[in-house]
């Protein structure tokens, strides 16, 4: 509808005025946020390192001091403010290097039960990964993005426009 959305209210379809939907107590609010480092990010050799992410797209838990993200403490986690099922999502790309076997990405619940891991061989051209999952949370739990690399040195994550290094989770019910 031009004018509002229909919605189901108890059984009854109502259409509410797109001003109202946020307010209107049959609509679901949305919970989710999108955070980025702006920066690129070096990865030691064989080992495990969670992102850093110091720069929010949107975050409707609001915001940098309240929220789902914190830009400057524990800038590696999205926290879930209310329990619930949510999908989360990371996207990163590691620079050019074909030496060593692996580069690995991995989600995180709590720092430590791992919920998605996908792993390629190193290439000599800029591999792009991302990972993708749904889960059910409790409230405070949190989520980070950790990646690992064997190069044999230090391998760089740039920050590039809006793929490399991102985190994001949206909460389905």
């Amino acid at each position: 509808d031009a004018d509002g959305f229909i919605v189901n209210d108890g059984g009854t379809m109502k259409t509410v005025p797109a001003s109202d939907v946020k307010t209107y107590a049959g609509a679901a609010s949305a919970i989710n946020a999108r955070v980025y480092n702006n920066a690129a990010q070096t990865i030691s050799n064989a080992t495990w390192t969670a992102l850093a992410f110091n720069s929010e797209r949107f975050d409707t838990g609001g915001g940098a001091t309240s929220g789902i993200h914190h830009n400057s403490t524990n800038n590696s986690r999205l926290t879930i403010t209310t329990a619930g099922v949510y999908t989360v999502w990371g996207g990163i790309e590691w620079v050019g290097n074909s030496s060593g076997s692996f580069r690995i990405m991995r989600i995180t619940v709590n720092g430590s039960t791992e919920i998605a891991h996908q792993s390629q061989p190193g290439a000599s051209a800029g591999q792009r990964m991302s990972l993708s999952t749904i889960w059910s949370f409790s409230a405070n739990d949190y989520v980070e993005l950790f990646v690992y690399q064997n190069s044999g040195g230090n391998l760089d994550i740039p920050g590039n426009n809006n793929y490399s290094s991102e985190f994001a989770i949206a909460k389905l019910d």
